[in-house]
């Protein structure tokens, strides 16, 4: 089977109309980009964004540059259809932007590459043995397999912004010997300070630095402790997110949609799927009819390759009765995010709350309508919320939503001890103590 990808061209600048400017090209496939800056420059008022050509009219001949920007495609493509697997993006971008100076294809010597003895370098090297499959999980249940996708995209993020700080202090990388509790406190302040990034994407961040220092520390390529000082700490923290109750949710489920407004129809029933069976956005969105069998869903978790067994809940029957029995059509997650909203506020769910975000490390206390906070995430929260609120023991539910410890999973929930006492007291009036 063919390997999907895309290519686009995009300007690196388009505040002045009539400057010369070069276009990148990102090459996206397996949720990964290959970025490279090409050979080609346009003045932004002749390149036409949405054709992803130059013009070509009496003013302005781009013949020319269309010509060299259907090579480069010509050249990615083939460059895929020899392909038996998805390529490493770093290495990708190598490829492609040998190409673009020479005009030769490029293959990088494998069996020439040294270990990275800095940071940045070998953070790289992590992500690139990852993908490749080199470096495969150590411990768990998939133990000995590739590491997916979503597991090494933070390798790409810190190596950005580790990046972005270089630069900053005037420097390529960081030797090992300098990532000690100096470096933290100067990346704490620019992380903050000059990005004003959120404490959780620093913690991400810390996360990433120190396994790549304890595995290039593993890897014999240096013996320093700097990142294990009491100062070089990995912030413990989680954002504030929305659950709907029961009442919430009926109101959704029962609101009655103009006849233009299907789009949203269908994303509110697909964010239901979740709601009504506490699975992340990558299972609820690929149910198959298949998967319904003896009134209960059965499905392999894309996250932990884990099989679950969810009952088929009766609000849940009524949503797939709609398509056949089935679930409703799969979106992407960013179509799913965007529309959910429209559909919430549709459906009247106004009603001010209050939340806690962190800005430049700062919590501060935001208040915004509900339906603007509402996210594919907030249908597995409201289905562990819900659920645990009826009543159903924690381990049941914990079956379901994944979690090991009932310490995390109540975490999770979000449950107040007000609440804990109220749920005490109406369970003591359902017994007869006499």
């Amino acid at each position: 089977m063919a390997l999907k990808y895309s290519v686009r061209f995009v300007l690196m600048q388009t505040r002045i109309k009539n400057k010369p400017t070069s276009l990148r090209c990102f090459v996206r496939f397996n949720n990964c980009r290959s970025p490279f800056t090409t050979d080609v420059k346009v003045e932004p008022r002749y390149f036409n964004v949405k054709k992803q050509q130059a013009d070509v009219t009496a003013r302005f001949d781009g013949s020319k540059i269309n010509e060299r920007l259907s090579q480069i495609e010509a050249f990615i493509k083939s460059r895929f259809d020899t392909m038996v697997d998805y390529p490493d993006p770093v290495r990708f971008s190598e490829i492609c932007k040998q190409y673009t100076k020479s005009g030769e294809i490029f293959i990088p010597d494998e069996t020439k590459r040294d270990i990275p003895k800095t940071l940045i370098a070998y953070i790289e090297h992590l992500a690139s043995e990852s993908r490749s499959g080199a470096r495969k999980i150590a411990k768990g249940p998939r133990k000995g397999q590739k590491y997916k996708p979503d597991t090494i995209k933070p390798y790409d993020s810190t190596v950005y912004v580790l990046k972005q700080f270089a630069k900053h202090e005037r420097t390529e990388d960081y030797p090992f010997k300098l990532v000690d509790s100096d470096f933290y406190k100067r990346f704490s302040a620019y992380f903050y300070d000059v990005l004003g990034h959120s404490v959780g994407y620093f913690s991400t961040m810390i996360k990433v630095i120190k396994l790549a220092m304890n595995e290039s520390g593993a890897d014999k390529l240096h013996n320093y402790q700097g990142h294990n000082s009491r100062e070089f700490i990995k912030p413990g923290y989680e954002a504030d997110t929305v659950s709907l109750d029961l009442d919430q949710l009926k109101r959704l489920q029962n609101h009655i949609f103009e006849t233009d407004q299907k789009e949203y129809e269908n994303a509110r029933d697909l964010f239901l799927v979740g709601c009504w069976t506490g699975l992340r956005f990558e299972d609820f969105n690929s149910i198959r009819k298949q998967d319904i069998q003896d009134d209960f869903i059965r499905v392999r978790t894309d996250k932990t390759e884990a099989r679950v067994s969810i009952p088929y809940h009766p609000m849940l029957r009524k949503v797939f009765l709609k398509y056949d029995g089935g679930p409703p059509p799969s979106m992407h997650i960013n179509d799913l995010n965007a529309q959910i909203k429209v559909a919430c506020r549709l459906a009247g769910l106004k009603q001010p709350y209050t939340i806690r975000r962190n800005k430049k490390g700062v919590d501060t206390l935001e208040t915004h309508p509900l339906y603007k906070l509402i996210s594919t995430h907030t249908a597995r929260r409201s289905f562990a919320s819900n659920m645990f609120r009826l009543g159903i023991p924690s381990l049941l539910i914990m079956a379901i939503t994944g979690h090991k410890t009932e310490k995390s999973f109540l975490k999770y929930i979000r449950v107040g001890e007000e609440e804990k006492s109220r749920m005490m007291a109406e369970r003591w009036k359902e017994i007869k103590w006499e």
